[in-house]
């Protein structure tokens, strides 16, 4: 926008017929802005907005040398004239081809007539500086780098509002406390900290985590693992489907039906648990009498030597 604002105000100097001098330090100034442009770009730019700014960024700065070169004229620097004019060439010859490169932006009709007309009053001024060097004044033509740079000229900066920079403004007007639509408090009073925003963040990755992963994923876990002992013992997903149990399973409970169901099996059990208890008290006799036999054999051994 600030290369916009001085490209209106080159445009109004040009309109008004102001001084070479004047109109170059201008044009210059529009160039720079126009680099700034290019210096700043954002990578979500549409390249055809780059490729404006190029052809913009050149062709200010060949009007500024075309206008210094009529100015160096008017003060006979017939040498300056003609580096001028080839420096205005070259810069306007890299603008007219970045234009060829627009594809879906067009730049307007004007603004293209007028890159075209300076293209043939260079080429026009340049035909006749030459010659008139070459034939009358025989000045030495300077290298670029020799000419006095153009002073520029700073017609627009950027100001923010005030009641950008200050957010008390709106409390402070006279004339706002009877408006509906007074602001009664400062501006971002109740905007949430960024530190709350963050434990926000980490409570939901935290939620999601024990949701996921330890209830979520421990369900299914145990859901394949059920699975698994379902099939292993080929029993129905549905246990209340009796008639879809295994002819094995069914003839099991019907046989321990007629020895006398669950009291059967819990006198098996104790029986087996009483057979226990004796197998160990017998084991446990057995290592008593071995451990007698091993005291007697020592002390009979130091008594009266081992055996050889």
């Amino acid at each position: 926008m600030i290369a916009q604002a001085h490209e209106c105000i080159w445009q109004k100097a040009v309109m008004e017929h102001m001084k070479h001098g004047t109109v170059a330090r201008l044009a210059i100034k529009v160039s720079d802005c126009y680099r700034a442009f290019l210096d700043h770009l954002h990578a979500l730019i549409p390249d055809d907005w780059k490729t404006i700014g190029e052809i913009k960024h050149h062709y200010f700065a060949a009007v500024a040398q075309y206008q210094k070169a009529n100015e160096a004229i008017s003060s006979g620097r017939y040498g300056e004239e003609i580096t001028r004019l080839r420096l205005a060439k070259s810069s306007l010859s890299f603008a007219l081809q970045k234009l060829s490169a627009l594809t879906e932006i067009t730049l307007h009709a004007s603004f293209v007539q007028q890159m075209t007309t300076l293209d043939q009053s260079i080429d026009r001024d340049l035909i006749r500086a030459e010659k008139d060097n070459d034939v009358v004044y025989m000045e030495t033509i300077p290298q670029p780098d020799q000419l006095a740079p153009i002073l520029r000229s700073d017609m627009a900066k950027p100001i923010l509002p005030q009641f950008i920079l200050d957010p008390n403004y709106w409390l402070i007007l006279p004339e706002r406390p009877n408006d509906a639509l007074f602001i009664k408090r400062p501006l971002f009073e109740k905007l949430v900290p960024f530190a709350v925003h963050q434990a926000a963040s980490v409570y939901k990755d935290k939620k999601n985590y024990i949701v996921h992963v330890e209830i979520l994923g421990k369900n299914k876990e145990l859901n394949a693992e059920h699975q698994k002992l379902i099939s292993e013992f080929r029993l129905p997903y549905s246990l209340d489907v009796i008639d879809d149990l295994p002819k094995e399973l069914l003839d099991h409970a019907e046989e321990v039906q007629h020895l006398g169901g669950i009291q059967t099996l819990n006198d098996m059990l104790h029986k087996v648990q009483d057979m226990s208890k004796k197998a160990l008290d017998l084991i446990e006799e057995g290592f008593n009498a071995l451990e007698e036999e091993n005291e007697q054999d020592v002390m009979l051994s130091k008594q009266y030597g081992k055996c050889k």
